[in-house]
């Protein structure tokens, strides 16, 4: 099994790459679904984040309000890293048995934002970055999230940079175009990375 790690920044179109390499009949692996999943309500997870940043971060129906708690980390790094803490490694964990019951397929995508900054680099073979311009990545992720400039730069800023994590990557896709541009790219990909997993499959022959 070949496993690639698809990364890239916030806004940066990592989601919308994921949904064309499902159109291949790749297995992907959301990494965000699975962070939404652990804080369910009365979770162990969902209580130690409670523990940690009080009951003020929760909506009418105890769940958690990601928007509430976003607003709490990315205004600083010590408290992302609280939470980092608490979720990471439970996360870890999940994508593991994920990875388990997928066994038996010849590639799987883990769609992780991430990636290196959590330090699950270990667990793919191969790493995708899907790289914008900051000015591309800014305007798409105020006009996504209604945020101010402040804002916005201060969830990009919460993460390593783009270009620190395309030097990382074995290919970048540039999201700089229309999603039809994107479409072709990943395409072109999808048939290099079969071409890798014929390689692998043959090594182990």
């Amino acid at each position: 099994m070949l496993v690639i790690g698809l990364t890239g920044g916030i806004a940066s179109g990592k989601t919308t790459v994921a949904k064309i390499f499902s159109n291949f009949n790749l297995e992907i692996i959301d990494v965000d679904k699975i962070a939404k999943e652990i804080i369910h309500p009365q979770k162990d997870t969902w209580k130690k984040i409670i523990e940690a940043f009080g009951e003020k971060i929760l909506d009418k129906n105890l769940a958690i309000d990601r928007s509430k708690l976003a607003k709490i980390i990315f205004n600083t790094s010590k408290k992302r890293k609280i939470l980092n803490n608490i979720t990471h490694p439970v996360i870890l964990t999940k994508i593991k048995e994920r990875l388990i019951e997928l066994k038996s397929k010849d590639i799987v995508v883990l769609d992780i934002p991430l990636l290196f900054e959590a330090g699950f680099e270990d667990i793919v073979d191969k790493i995708i970055v899907v790289y914008v311009d900051e000015e591309v990545q800014l305007e798409r992720l105020r006009r996504r999230s209604k945020l101010s400039i402040k804002e916005a730069k201060d969830r990009i800023k919460s993460q390593m940079s783009l270009l620190e994590k395309s030097k990382k990557a074995d290919w970048i896709l540039c999201n700089n175009g229309k999603v039809e541009e994107l479409e072709d790219k990943v395409k072109m990909l999808f048939e290099e990375i079969e071409k890798e997993t014929l390689k692998k499959i043959k090594l182990h022959e």
